[in-house]
């Protein structure tokens, strides 16, 4: 898998050729991060692709929340499975990230790769 780069705002990177791109395990790992801070409807071509993240900040999804983005992680390219997964929540409905330990097809299973996902930012 190859993808290109994003900077410390979410924005493409240019200007360094090669280098702007990822590849490997860096670039399932942002593919994850990107997967889950997008919100359901917001991909024009599959409404479906996101979190749903509107109806999931409310009071009692937590749960739901978490096993939402565990399945959401499951299904991107690479990672061969979810080992744990846990949320950090601030208030009744605020979380603050998501935390989970995955294997993917660089990393086994016994030395899993340890992800942690802001929180989505979305204007208004």
């Amino acid at each position: 898998m190859i993808t290109r780069a994003l900077d410390s705002t979410g924005d493409w990177t240019y200007g360094s050729g090669q280098q702007n791109y990822l590849r490997g395990e860096a670039a399932i790992e942002q593919n994850i991060v990107t997967t889950v801070q997008s919100w359901v409807g917001d991909c024009y071509y599959d409404l479906a692709f996101g979190v749903d993240w509107y109806n999931r900040l409310d009071v009692g999804q937590q749960n739901n929340l978490v096993q939402e983005i565990k399945q959401i992680i499951a299904g991107c390219y690479g990672v061969v499975g979810v080992l744990s997964i846990s949320g950090q929540f601030t208030g009744a409905t605020r979380v603050e990230s998501i935390s989970c330990e995955i294997a993917t097809i660089f990393v086994p299973p016994d030395q899993p790769a340890s992800l942690l996902i802001p929180t989505p930012l979305r204007g208004t």
